[in-house]
């Protein structure tokens, strides 16, 4: 994949308000070189530096995707999950929106178990077993059963292997799953406002969290990512 080159980078981000970071109260030491600027009562990231984070991150990315690995994908922002879903589909990774589900990456047997329940619950109503083997009404509750598991768990079907890299968008709100990357000593890429402390992600991208338009920018950038 051909990257564009960070001027274009930072010329599109400017345009799409990425570089609105939080308040001066809000920002975490560590990020304090990533501030160039102020205005108002929101401090303003430097663009020439989230655009090298995106190169960065975009092409640890893809390395691993190339050589055949998982990156898991990770959001709980209810305005980026349809986007990061569609993104993780798109280049077969696995995923989890609405809320981290927690040993995700600690406790991987557990997890399998709850996605091989889900497996048994779709398959059964594939071919139709509900009908034959329970009531109306039990059907009606593994509806619900399976629609809850579907959320949780359904995007974990893919995860084969214990992922090379967790991508979360807000690190500050994902610390649950931050935390269990790094215990697992597994590289976090993180989109993040200026309150992440970049001491816990290895490939971090320092721009407005707040801004739909930049976080699916980004994600476009990493659907162009292909497996040999």
């Amino acid at each position: 994949m051909e990257l564009k080159t960070s001027e274009e980078i930072k010329t599109k981000l400017d345009t799409l308000g990425a570089k609105y970071a939080l308040s001066r109260r809000h920002r975490h030491p560590s990020v304090a070189k990533n501030i160039v600027n102020k205005k108002g009562s929101k401090e303003i990231f430097d663009l020439e530096k989230t655009s090298d984070q995106i190169k960065k991150a975009v092409e640890f990315l893809s390395k691993i995707i190339s050589d055949g690995h998982q990156v898991l994908f990770t959001t709980s922002r209810k305005e980026s999950e349809s986007a990061l879903k569609e993104v993780a589909d798109s280049i077969s990774m696995p995923f989890v929106i609405s809320r981290w589900i927690g040993g995700t990456l600690t406790n991987p047997s557990n997890i399998k178990k709850r996605v091989e329940q889900f497996q048994k619950l779709k398959k059964e109503k594939s071919d139709s077993s509900w009908e034959e083997k329970y009531t109306k009404k039990e059907c009606v509750l593994f509806e619900r059963e399976l629609n809850k598991l579907a959320i949780r768990f359904g995007g974990l079907e893919k995860m084969i292997e214990m992922p090379r890299a967790l991508f979360v968008i807000d690190p500050q709100k994902e610390k649950i799953a931050v935390r269990e990357a790094n215990i697992m000593n597994i590289p976090v890429v993180a989109i993040g406002n200026s309150d992440t402390d970049l001491s816990k992600i290895a490939y971090p991208i320092m721009t407005n969290c707040n801004s739909t338009k930049t976080i699916n920018y980004i994600l476009e950038m990493i659907s162009k990512t292909k497996k040999k």
